[in-house]
């Protein structure tokens, strides 16, 4: 395995792993009676059932959207495909521990 294609997977699963957590912690804080969803976005995708359908569809696009940055000629392309998902990853990863201090918060 090249460097490159070892740094796209660690990114990815940062990425993902973020996805993950958060849908978890969300989804545990949506059933305790002390707590809401705060963004009206997510709170809207939830009500109707589309969170979950969202959240994967975001997730594939931006994991083959980089992996074509990443295929680019141009290097400035390249950083992008590794910079979005672990970016991306790392500011759900982010959320996930704030919604972790407000479930330890609502026992």
């Amino acid at each position: 395995m090249e460097p490159s294609a070892s740094k796209n997977g660690l990114t990815n699963l940062i990425l993902i792993g973020g996805v993950l957590f958060d849908q978890i912690t969300t989804r545990l804080g949506i059933f305790s009676p002390m707590l809401s969803e705060a963004n009206p976005i997510t709170s809207y995708l939830i009500r109707n059932g589309y969170w979950f359908l969202t959240d994967a569809l975001l997730l594939i696009g931006l994991m083959i959207f980089s992996r074509e940055l990443l295929q680019s000629d141009q290097v400035k392309h390249q950083r992008m495909g590794y910079f979005l998902p672990l970016i991306s990853g790392l500011v759900r990863l982010i959320v996930s521990m704030s919604n972790v201090r407000l479930l330890l918060l609502a026992l």
